[in-house]
């Protein structure tokens, strides 16, 4: 099964609790997660770092997640301060997955 889960507005620290519990829930419910982040208007690496785990986990149990379309603009912008290439283990930020 197949889950899109919508990320929107702030995700930074604030909401970090409020996101980790809707990973989580997706992980245990589907096998296959997309992250539709393209409604991001603030982001920081909490988030990231919630999305990275996240993948971890979703690999240990033989499950995927990955983004709707690549990462654009207050999240690209994160990726980029952070550090992350499009050439490095975390690609996935630059790719989109797309829906049949």
């Amino acid at each position: 099964m197949t889950l899109v889960l919508d990320f929107s507005g702030s995700q930074t620290v604030r909401e970090a609790e409020q996101a980790a519990a809707k990973l989580r829930e997706s992980l245990a419910a589907a096998d296959e997660i997309i992250l539709d982040c393209g409604r991001i208007e603030e982001v920081d690496l909490t988030f990231i770092q919630l999305v990275l785990a996240a993948r971890k986990s979703a690999e240990r149990d033989g499950k995927s997640l990955a983004l709707l379309t690549a990462a654009q603009g207050p999240l690209l912008k994160a990726l980029d301060l952070a550090g992350v290439l499009p050439s490095g283990p975390h690609h996935f930020w630059f790719e989109g997955k797309k829906l049949i």
